[in-house]
């Protein structure tokens, strides 16, 4: 099938996704400039209290940067999760960069400075390259990623304590892979109001992950060339202090290439509603090991195959159903490669069975969208409506018939195997209405300083084992999921249960209305007799 073809048969999902997009994906416009407000709140204070607290800071700090899906406009969910790159630059020019080691990655040897850049960099900070060295790097004068974080989070520290309550907000520290958390919540002194407004506490996290930028000059040799595809404006690149998988090397830095990839995506209005769309059908799978980064590689990959035009506006329900398929067979190849390096497999920690299972999964579900496109296009709301709480609650609430929209309900569970997510066995939610679809976002978790290759949009701790307690999508059956013919035979079955209860209802009814109108005409007889017997007395 050819793809004007392709973009006509899809069309009728058009009405529908965009929909799914205004109820479950759409940041609340308010909402969201009052979390930047406090964001920047905290940011106009906290970088000064970092830079007046450590004098290394001070002496090699750049520019912090916004980062991850919410500055990329590919955020979904409530916008409480912002990443702050803070970029320093090596005070040296004297370094040399390896990129031979590891694909991917890069390890930097730092040489030292000449007399020159010592008073241009430590001007007042007389033991300025000591600390540099005892901060940052390693006996050989490599860069040492562990060494870097764990001075990170000194200088997070100091300026907390420096700075006490920032506006009636508590600020809490943790750390989450490469990144210092800052866990942000709205608090009043008694006394004071309450709440806001809307009724609701500002809570948010802030991830700061410091990150050494470098300039074009210095573009790692083994990586794609950004003048094929980037704008002049966007030459800059950087290394992240996270490891290779199955590397122990503390000197292995991940390279990033954020500011490039945000241009080539730039301008593409209906990929990026695609792309939250796919991210928002991942979180309702519950697979959290499919980063987001893992997606969008999977469109800058596809960016690269195709005229600007297919992503024109109006091509929504195609552009989803074709990066779907992409996706899909990714899954079962099990390799997405690196946008930057193709010889790095982001793939390369996820287990075989969880990979062949995500991908059966999104098999039958391009099926069953394609075989009811026609005589039920909002079919594809029904793979929205998956959640945690209703798959936990399901013995306790037991399915209900509905209107016959609703039959097109959540997968059913095959007799033979019930999916399991670890040790836990679970079964699908209960069907419910089709006028609503309610958000159950689930943001993936921070991935671990031992992760594998991933955006700066999924900086969470994220489980990498592949043990029988690692939750992993099942392999599916054929049956495993919806048996229509038998979901219209319980609802007609349903249905003449439902007029039998009513009729027998009636008929009770009647007979006790009949019942209480031959009592009431005894009780009046009994009367009459009554009186005319007291009269014949008389």
């Amino acid at each position: 099938m050819d793809e004007t073809t392709e973009k006509r048969k899809y069309r009728v999902l058009e009405e529908h996704l965009n929909k799914l997009t205004k109820t479950e994906i759409s940041l609340d416009e308010q909402e969201q400039k009052r979390y930047n407000n406090y964001l920047g709140e905290v940011l106009k204070r906290f970088v000064p209290a970092m830079k007046e607290n450590d004098p290394l800071f001070d002496c090699t700090f750049k520019r912090f940067l916004y980062a991850g899906s919410s500055y990329e406009n590919l955020k979904v969910g409530k916008p409480n999760e912002f990443d702050i790159n803070l970029e320093f630059k090596l005070p040296s020019s004297d370094f040399e960069i390896t990129d031979d080691r590891e694909p991917g990655y890069v390890e930097v040897l730092v040489k030292s400075l000449d007399e020159k850049e010592k008073r241009r960099c430590f001007q007042n900070f007389p033991d300025g390259e000591t600390k540099l060295r005892k901060s940052w790097l390693d006996d050989k004068g490599f860069l040492h990623r562990s060494k870097v974080s764990v001075w990170m989070q000194g200088v997070v520290d100091k300026a907390m304590k420096a700075l006490g309550t920032i506006a009636n907000l508590e600020i809490l520290r943790s750390i989450s892979g490469p990144a210092v958390t800052l866990k942000i919540k709205q608090t009043f002194e008694e006394g004071e109001g309450k709440e806001e407004e809307d009724g609701e506490l500002v809570e948010f996290s802030v991830d700061l992950v410091p990150v050494f930028v470098f300039s074009r000059n210095e573009w790692p040799r083994n990586m794609r060339q950004p003048n094929d595809v980037t704008s002049p404006e966007s030459q800059e690149w950087c290394i992240v202090p996270k490891p290779p998988f199955n590397r122990t090397e503390v000197t292995f830095w991940r390279l990033s290439f954020y500011a490039q990839e945000k241009t080539i995506m730039n301008n593409k209005h209906s990929m990026k509603k695609a792309l939250k769309l796919i991210k928002l059908l991942r979180d309702k799978e519950n697979w959290k090991n499919l980063s987001s980064y893992y997606i969008k590689t999977v469109f800058l990959w596809e960016i690269t195959r195709q005229e600007e035009d297919f992503w024109s506006q109006g091509n929504v329900g195609f552009i989803f159903m074709h990066m779907l398929k992409r996706l899909k067979c990714n899954l079962k190849e099990g390799k997405i490669p690196l946008f930057w390096n193709e010889e790095v497999n982001l793939l390369v920690a996820r287990s075989e069975a969880e990979l062949q299972g995500m991908s059966n999964r999104l098999t039958k579900i391009i099926k069953k969208i394609d075989d009811k496109l026609e005589e039920c296009p909002e079919l594809i709301l029904t793979f929205y409506r998956r959640s945690e709480d209703a798959v936990q609650n399901l013995e306790s609430s037991p399915p209900s018939l509905g209107s016959s929209q609703e039959r097109f309900s959540p997968p059913r569970t095959s007799q033979r195997e019930t999916p399991r997510v670890g040790n836990l066995q679970t079964r699908p939610s209960p069907p419910r209405s089709m006028s609503k679809v309610t958000s159950s976002l689930e943001t993936p978790k921070k991935l671990s300083e031992g992760s594998q290759y991933s955006g700066e949009s999924d900086k969470k701790n994220n489980p990498r084992s592949t043990d029988s307690t690692t939750p992993s999508a099942p392999v599916e059956d054929d049956d495993e999921r919806i048996d229509w013919r038998t979901v219209e035979a319980v609802i007609k079955i349903g249905a003449f249960a439902g007029a039998v209860f009513a009729a027998g209802a009636y008929l009770m009814l009647r007979n006790a209305q009949r019942q209480a109108r031959e009592q009431a005409k005894n009780n009046s007889s009994s009367d009459n007799s009554s009186n005319t017997s007291n009269k014949s007395s008389d």
